[in-house]
């Protein structure tokens, strides 16, 4: 009988109390700060503390170290689990997708470990491992669930509203003089999730309001194309903003657009105050 775990990072936004219920485990990417310090992001280090931090001590994120993945499958084979399904962030964000594979080739002779590409990052992740541990709980096959995460990160696209451009000029993604001129012009750009799974400036606004409402705008568009499966409002503590986007936008989909909380990667490269949507198509 198959006994099918779910390994993931810090980046798929779910919170780590999931491992006491569902077979998720967590592995923790790394928060540093450039007084030396180094910090497994949200176990030793929240998101509000690393948003805290931002400036003072420019923060940075980087992959997990290799000991948190053997740790990971170590346990995995200890509680007697037969198969493993990977789903980590972006390979073309991080180096841990190929951290991550690198280790599971040693265990190869004990665990049947499917590494997925999920060209993607946040909930956008996190719903897929929610769904796919739920469905191995319910006596699905493994070759099922691989195929529904598969299709699931093919069919999903993630737009985000930047409420400064700071650190976005900061980490090299626009230039410094259009840094410098989109903030005296107050230019909001808009960051889409690319099908190779980068991270990029797609868009521009001015304002805030403007921004949002170009949001709802590419979110209510992607919901007419599609039969949407499921729809998350991520934002960094910006929750009043994510209530007003959900009023708009509740009724384009059947089921419960959710509000959830953003992580540390995409808010330490974007800036606090990072507002999007997450669509999940059928």
């Amino acid at each position: 009988m198959q006994k099918i775990g779910i390994l993931t990072d810090t980046t798929s936004d779910l919170s780590l109390e999931v491992q006491d219920t569902e077979n998720i485990k967590i592995i923790p990417l790394q928060v540093i700060f450039n007084d030396g310090r180094t910090f497994r992001d949200k176990y030793d280090i929240s998101y509000r503390e690393c948003m805290a931090s931002l400036d003072e001590y420019d923060t940075k994120t980087s992959l997990p170290v290799i000991a948190e993945a053997v740790r990971a499958f170590d346990e995995f084979v200890e509680e007697g689990y037969t198969h493993v399904i990977v789903m980590t962030i972006s390979h073309n964000l991080s180096g841990t997708y190929n951290m991550v594979k690198n280790v599971s080739e040693e265990y190869k002779d004990k665990l049947v470990i499917e590494n997925i590409i999920t060209r993607s990052v946040a909930y956008g992740i996190g719903h897929v491992a929610i769904e796919s541990a739920r469905m191995a709980a319910a006596g699905e096959s493994f070759d099922s669930i691989v195929s529904y995460a598969g299709r699931s990160f093919e069919n999903q696209q993630i737009n985000f509203a930047v409420e400064t451009l700071k650190y976005l000029q900061k980490g090299g993604r626009i230039g410094r003089l259009s840094g410098t001129i989109g903030e005296a012009l107050d230019i909001k750009p808009i960051i889409n999730m690319t099908e190779e799974g980068k991270l990029v400036p797609v868009d521009k606004v001015r304002g805030r309001k403007k921004s949002i409402l170009k949001i709802e705008e590419i979110t209510k568009s992607l919901a007419e194309k599609h039969s949407m499966d499921k729809i998350y409002i991520a934002h960094g503590d910006r929750l009043e903003d994510a209530q007003k986007l959900k009023e708009r936008i509740s009724d384009i989909t059947e089921k419960e657009v959710d509000i959830v909380d953003l992580g540390t990667l995409v808010s330490v490269h974007a800036g606090p105050g990072v507002l999007g949507t997450i669509c999940i198509w059928k």
